[in-house]
């Protein structure tokens, strides 16, 4: 779940301790950049998985609106990084 949130939000994972009841991270936080709407899109299809719903209508409205995203979706993706 780590990697998975990490690949999403190109948060890099630098160690981990995991405790008997909780772990610790040491990560560090890319600066925020230009992120194209396919790379939005292939960072969200690899953080929902195949067959969420979620993923299958940012793929459809991916498709219609011409290799773009409606700048709600864009924003509902962005929110979730760094």
């Amino acid at each position: 779940m780590v990697r998975e949130n990490a690949r999403f939000s190109s948060v890099e994972t630098i160690t981990q301790c995991v405790m008997g009841n909780h772990f610790h991270l040491l990560v560090r936080v890319a600066a925020q950049s230009a992120v194209s709407d396919a790379e939005l899109l292939r960072r969200a299809s690899g953080y929902y998985g195949k067959k969420s719903p979620y993923r299958k209508l940012l793929d459809q409205t991916f498709s219609e609106f011409w290799g773009k995203l409606p700048e709600n979706l864009r924003t509902g993706i962005r929110v979730q990084m760094p």
